[in-house]
């Protein structure tokens, strides 16, 4: 019997225990539960509610928390700025090897990747075109932003396009 089967038996619900496994609710997350989240996994009585909240507060288990992220521009320069560096270390690798006399990249299969990789180019240029238009809209407000979105969308994008002509 595990934490969350023992708890569940001790509040004397253990009949939605599969429904806290479907979830994928285990105990490392019982933490952020509260009486909305245990309604909607079936636990209509408000006793037993209270008696697994009341048994989750004891469980000495550290909490993930929640945590609320405000989204602004700094947040949106380093997040872009991060993808960037990474692709860019990325290509450096496809370069070395691509450089090397001992590998040979055309015996390599790649089919399932490439299309993987062609599938997240598509769907980061239909991100890219849709943040345009959201942010062309409020241009006067946010003019660095689109910038910066722009160079960011054509240095992933023409990265990518490097990546698929190397490796054809």
């Amino acid at each position: 019997m595990d934490l969350l089967s023992s708890l569940l038996k001790t509040a004397e619900a253990d009949e939605y225990s599969c429904n806290f496994k479907k979830h994928g609710i285990d105990p490392f997350t019982l933490k952020l539960l509260d009486h909305e989240d245990l309604e909607a996994l079936g636990i209509t009585e408000r006793t037993k509610r209270n008696v697994i909240l009341k048994n989750i507060a004891n469980l000495q288990i550290p909490a993930e928390s929640r945590k609320n992220t405000k989204i602004d521009e700094s947040y949106t320069k380093l997040v872009l700025f991060q993808m960037s560096n990474q692709l860019h270390k990325h290509l450096a690798n496809l370069s070395c090897a691509v450089m090397r006399n001992d590998v040979v990249v055309t015996d390599v299969r790649l089919g399932p990747s490439v299309k993987c990789l062609d599938e997240c180019i598509d769907s980061l240029s239909e991100e890219t075109r849709k943040m345009k238009m959201l942010l062309t809209k409020r241009k006067e407000h946010n003019s660095k932003v689109v910038i910066l979105g722009l160079i960011s969308a054509l240095l992933v994008t023409s990265s990518f396009i490097y990546v698929k002509f190397v490796l054809k």
